[in-house]
Order: C-alpha cells, then structure tokens, then sequence
C-alpha cells in the first residue's frame, strides 16, 4: 500500500514538472527609462530581446490602486516615449503582447518612483 501512494504521488509529481515545463517562458525582454524634467516625467519603452511588434502598455499607479494611462504601440529596439507627464508616484507598467501569454509587468515589487511622493 506504501508502494502505491509513493507510486502515485511520484506520478503527480511527474504530471506538475511536465506541465511547468510545457508552459513557454515569455521570449520578450523589455526596458524602461524615465526622464525628468520640472515636476513631470517621460517613460521610454524599448525591446530588448524579442521580435518588435504591436502592444498595449498600461501605466498602473500603486498608490492610486488603477491604471491612470494606456497606449498601444509599436515596440522596436528604438526608445519610445510612451508615457507623457507622468506625475509623481509609483508605477508598475504592464506591456501585453500576442508574443506572451501574460503581460509583462516592468518595475517589479518596489516599482517606478518618479518624483517625491
């Protein structure tokens, strides 16, 4: 009886690695810089790694809890400035495209700090 629960939990085992593994990992790299000038700012988006092609960017602003600006584009390896006057805060941006299965989030767990909040 140990034999087989050790058997079957072998094979749920098997079936989750070989599901992670089945899960392409997003093969678009992304950078961001931010330029400042007075009280306001501009975000620049530009492919890193990846084929350059249509997305939809999403500037979400942590303290507000919502996305305040959103623009569809064309991503190329070329800096683009995407985000115009950006008011002081902290942003996560969220870049979806048809090459990933899920928005890319840009910023990570501290986020995009422009300015003195």
């Amino acid at each position: 009886m140990a034999r087989l629960g050790g058997l079957v939990l072998f094979l749920i085992g098997m079936v989750c690695a070989f599901a992670a593994s089945a899960q392409a990992t997003c093969p678009v790299k992304i950078g961001y810089t931010v330029q400042s000038s007075g009280k306001s700012s501009d975000i620049f988006l530009q492919l890193k790694d990846g084929e350059a092609g249509a997305v939809t960017a999403e500037l979400y602003d942590l303290y507000k809890g919502k996305i305040v600006a959103q623009k569809k584009l064309f991503l190329s390896r070329e800096p683009s400035r995407v985000f115009v006057k950006a008011s002081p805060s902290t942003y996560v941006i969220y870049i979806k495209t048809d090459q990933c299965k899920r928005p890319i989030g840009l910023g990570g767990l501290e986020g995009i700090k422009i300015g003195d909040q």
